[in-house]
């Protein structure tokens, strides 16, 4: 509220709406001038909340009238001094005289130095300009009451002219009324010659009407005559704007006194000064009985300490407000509990003279408050219970079917009549419904309770959507449906999120697409929609060729237990959960779930996601030189499906080839009797008329493998039934859904002169020669009958003999009695369970001969993993345990394991340094062990050459030689499996010429330490 706005408010009504209107009224009160007239009775209170709204009480609040009055007066009293300079007035101290003091004596002495009463202004003429032209009228008068001067102010207040009004009696412009009223007073004060101040008297204008004024003057006797002089103010707007204010005052004291909260204020040394009605209504004591008593009598014993401590505290920071609680003793002794606002008030000079604020009575809002926590408290206590209920009801359930589903697969590993595999496949696919059924209710329950947390982890998208995949090719196999992506150019690589929830999703779209497409394909496509690069939106869009959705059904697919029809469970099953889980993933994502539909043509699910890209490094690494051997490699593609054309063509392109696509057999085989010239032709093993296998023998009939090598694109499971006619006719192939990396690979072999008649990129190996491979001491530790034969079944069909362990203590003893390299331990056991045996172990043996422990439990609530691995397990897997889970593992753990103990060397499960993953491919790639070793000793000796080139380039300055250096160490780096000391080598390849040298020498320094640090490691892996 500014200075001017509390004139223009005089007269207006507030609407006390709210606190904030509240507190408006306050600080537009606190404006109030000091020189106007308040109701006493609230006089105290605007005298605080004026200190506390620190407003100016200097004359430009006042009407627009005395806008030139500092500066008249300002040199009124410089003329003043200057003219009794040389007078006996001189003597006394003119600099501590008011204005209108000084103001009189010049008027006197310039008086006393009058030839004649008509020449006073002849005296000095700057004098009287000043006096002319000040705001206020200036008069003379004898012992009479006739005047002898006035100023032209005079006019401007009364109308009478000054020339008609010298020699007139000035007692005649008084009212009667108010001449009778102060006739004393104006006797005593000529008679006595005493100084006179009448602040209210009406005074006569020549419009016959009568303003209001505040009259000032002195006596000045000379031997026996008597000099009267003073000075007239206006002030009628003033007594308008007291009018008016009083009104207001007295509907705000009337506010004051009818809202809920206490209106207090206290002095200095904590008395009430003021009190709001409420005081009395909310604690039962009046207001005339508590005003003056100090507040700490009615604040309860054991907050009085507390509260005094707080107070002066905010005095010493010389803070404005605080707020809190406390409780205060009621008249009836009841206690009740306080939330009050304060704000300190300090005067000008900054001393703390009091406070105000209010007093809000809480003890029934506080009582609500604490019963809301409690039952917050009871609901998370029940949301706990019933998490672990779900962890234990899930492994009571997982443990059984975990023997079903095991033993199932493990018998259909045996040769069977077609009506026994015909049980066991039912007695599969029935184990496997179970479980997802299980899994989307454990999934639906976490989310609900808000128990669903998701991570933040760099991955790669095309990675997970081809596990996704991987996961329904069978399926798509059966029904001869192609399952395809594209990922838009837009999209980065690697992205952050949650690959598990986000692989889960489109698993549940794709089955869904899967299980109601009966021809045609599943295609999924990706592209960001954002505009901002590090913020990232992607859409997915899951398109299939299926039995649509009708229109009003539409809404309602996303609800939970929800189907299309009755008849949709019954024929192709389900829970209705699945997509209510999409649903929810999709928003905990930050993003949306829609479909569109067309009834017999199919459907496209579309959902986005919010993810940032993140800059990682490919799990491999292709050099140019390598890549280089696909550039403008023709390709011609043979597919009858338009989609996997394009996508073909697409991933060729981006290698540098130049495609060329035929949508049969027979346009291939027309394209090549043209004599087109192609270096390699991948084609679909399933198309009409004339299927892959066909094609094949018809182009051998015109081109030799080495004219034409050919890539077959086939189904999971058939490669082995042609597997002969494959090998005469193909020079590689791979089963669909084909990965971007699979293909890229095989390409690259296929140029490099490195291929293998038969590449088994998607069946897991399924050896009994991996012990061979991988020996290894193996001990299961379950206690579950089934489950112990199923996990010792499989480790059998992969070669192993292992040892099995009832419970922890067992494990201890047979520990003690031999070694071995890895332990299967199940958590919960009896007597000691798989947490305690770990920490045992961890406690008794020394890291170089402890065992590697990977967790067994059929539990699958988010957290298990990480809590595992905390407790110090080496991995995890959960149940239903598959081969392919228990191989991976062995594989993993098995190699470093053993390679590492056969050399005495330390094996290393993690680094900050290495590429681990690509360091464990290229052992398992090469033919011989010592194969990455040598890698390794070429490494070490060359990578220190191009190290001095990068110091020296840098001592150089020379940006261009740095950037090449730092390329090369770059490229050898990566192929060994230096990921830390490549990706710094990645930044620096692109430094530009402004670069800091100084900032430069101390990373090439840090460099250094890295690679010492790298080699090291590298020695320690190496073979």
């Amino acid at each position: 509220m500014t200075d001017s706005s509390f004139f223009e408010n005089i007269g207006k009504e507030f609407d006390i709406k709210s606190e904030e209107d509240f507190k408006d009224a306050l600080a537009w009160l606190s404006q109030v001038p000091s020189y106007l007239k308040v109701p006493e009775n609230v006089e105290k209170l605007i005298s605080g909340l004026r200190e506390h709204f620190s407003e100016s009480q200097s004359e430009e609040q006042r009407p627009v009238y005395y806008e030139n009055k500092e500066y008249l007066l300002k040199n009124l009293r410089r003329l003043s001094k200057e003219i009794l300079k040389d007078s006996d007035y001189n003597k006394l101290d003119l600099d501590s005289l008011s204005t209108q003091k000084l103001t009189e004596i010049t008027l006197n002495f310039l008086n006393e130095r009058r030839k004649t009463p008509g020449e006073l202004h002849v005296m000095d003429p700057r004098f009287f300009y000043l006096l002319k032209n000040l705001n206020e009228v200036v008069f003379q008068l004898d012992s009479s009451g006739k005047i002898l001067y006035l100023n032209s102010h005079w006019t401007d207040l009364t109308g009478f002219s000054v020339e008609e009004s010298i020699g007139k009696n000035f007692l005649n412009y008084i009212h009667e009324d108010d001449f009778s009223q102060y006739e004393e007073k104006i006797k005593s004060f000529i008679n006595k010659g005493e100084s006179l101040t009448v602040e209210e008297l009406r005074w006569l204008t020549k419009k016959d009407t009568y303003i209001w004024v505040e009259l000032s003057s002195n006596v000045n006797r000379e031997g026996n005559e008597v000099i009267i002089s003073g000075s007239i103010k206006d002030i009628s707007r003033t007594r308008d704007i007291e009018k008016e204010l009083k009104k207001i005052e007295n509907r705000y004291d009337t506010v004051l006194n009818t809202v809920k909260d206490i209106v207090y204020q206290t002095d200095k040394e904590g008395k009430w000064t003021y009190l709001s009605n409420a005081w009395e209504k909310t604690t039962g004591f009046t207001v005339k009985e508590s005003l003056g008593r100090i507040t700490k009598e009615f604040i309860h014993a054991d907050d009085r300490e507390r509260h005094g401590e707080i107070l002066r505290s905010m005095i010493e920071k010389n803070a404005d407000f605080d707020h809190g609680h406390f409780r205060i003793t009621r008249k009836d002794d009841e206690t009740r509990l306080f939330e009050y606002s304060r704000f300190l008030i300090y005067d000008e000079d900054n001393n703390f003279i009091g406070t105000t604020g209010t007093l809000t009575d809480v003890t029934e809002r506080k009582k609500w408050e604490e019963e809301l926590i409690k039952a917050k408290e009871a609901a998370e206590e029940a949301a706990k219970v019933k998490s672990e209920f779900l962890a234990i009801m899930s492994h009571e359930i997982r443990t059984p079917m975990n023997g079903v589903i095991g033993m199932t697969g493990l018998l259909m590993e045996t040769d069977l009549t077609p009506e026994q595999r015909e049980f066991v496949e039912t007695i599969r696919v029935s184990g496997d419904t179970l479980l997802t059924l299980i899994n989307d209710i454990l999934d639906f329950s976490k989310i609900e309770s808000g128990k669903m947390e998701l991570e933040e982890q760099p991955f790669e998208l095309k990675e997970c959507i081809e596990d996704a995949y991987d996961l329904l090719a069978s399926k798509a196999v059966e029904k001869k449906l192609d399952l395809l992506h594209l990922i838009e150019k837009d999209v980065p690589p690697f992205i952050i999120g949650d690959v598990t929830r986000l692989r889960q999703i489109l698993v549940n779209l794709v089955s869904n697409a899967v299980k109601f497409t009966n021809e045609g394909e599943v295609f999924i496509s990706v592209r960001n929609i954002s505009d901002n690069p590090e913020e990232l939106l992607l859409e997915f869009s899951v398109k299939d060729t299926g039995i649509g959705i009708p229109p009003e059904k539409l809404d309602v697919i996303f609800e939970s237990f929800s189907q299309v029809d009755s008849t949709t469970t019954r024929k192709y099953g389900g829970t209705g959960l699945g997509l209510a889980i999409c649903s929810k993933l999709v928003n905990l994502m930050g993003g949306k779930i829609w479909v569109e539909s067309t009834p017999g043509k199919g459907s496209i699910f579309h959902f986005t996601m919010k993810s940032k890209p993140a800059q990682l490094a490919p799990a491999k690494i292709y050099l140019k030189s390598t890549m280089s051997v696909l550039q403008d490699k023709r390709v011609l593609i043979v597919d009858d499906n338009e989609t996997n054309r394009h996508i073909l063509t697409l991933q060729c392109q981006m290698w540098g080839m130049i495609p060329r696509t035929a949508s049969s057999g027979e346009d291939a085989l027309r394209i090549i009797k043209d004599k087109a010239p192609f270096d390699l032709a991948i084609v679909d093993m399933l198309m009409p008329e004339m299927d892959g296998l066909q094609l094949g023998q018809e182009i051998r009939k015109l081109r030799t493998p080495k004219q034409l090598p050919m890539i077959m694109l086939t189904s999971v499971g058939k490669q082995e039934e042609n597997e002969k006619q494959f090998k005469e006719l193909f020079t590689a192939y791979l089963s669909k859904p084909v990965k971007q990396s699979y293909l890229l690979d095989v390409l690259l072999k296929v140029f490099s002169d490195e291929i293998k008649q038969k590449l088994e990129l998607i069946e897991s190996e399924k050896t009994k020669d991996l012990n061979e491979r991988v020996p290894l001491r193996i001990l299961v530790a379950e206690d579950n009958i089934i489950n112990q034969k199923l996990v010792l079944k499989i480790l059998q069909q992969l070669g192993y003999r292992s040892d099995v362990a009832s419970n922890g203590t067992e494990v201890i003893e047979s520990l003690r009695r031999q070694y071995y390299d890895i332990v299967f331990m199940d958590i919960q056991m009896p007597e000691m369970d798989g947490l305690e045996t770990t920490k045992y172990i961890h406690n008794h043996w020394k890291k170089e001969n402890r065992p590697v422990i990977i967790a067994m439990t059929a539990n699958a609530m988010k957290g298990d993993r990480e809590r595992f691995i905390s407790e110090g397990m080496d991995d995890y897997i959960s149940k239903p345990i598959m081969m392919e889970e228990v191989q991976n593992l062995l594989r993993k753990w098995g190699r470093t394991t053993k390679e590492l103990q056969k050399n005495g060397k330390h094996q290393i499960k993690s680094s900050l340094m290495l590429d681990l993953n690509l360091i464990s491919g290229l052992n398992t790639e090469s033919n011989n062990g010592n194969d990455f070793s040598k890698v390794v000793d070429l490494y070490i000796n060359v990578a220190p050459e191009i190290l001095n080139e990068l110091s020296n380039s840098y001592l150089e300055q020379d940006v261009d030689k740095f950037r090449k250096s730092a390329n090369n160490l770059k490229r050898i780096s990566f192929k060994v499996g230096a990921k830390r000391l490549a990706e710094l080598c990645m930044k620096l390849e692109h430094i530009d010429s402004g670069v800091d040298f100084d900032e430069l020498g101390k990373i090439v320094e840090r460099m250094k330490d890295i690679y010492n640090i790298t080699t090291n490691e590298l020695k320690q892996i190496a073979v």
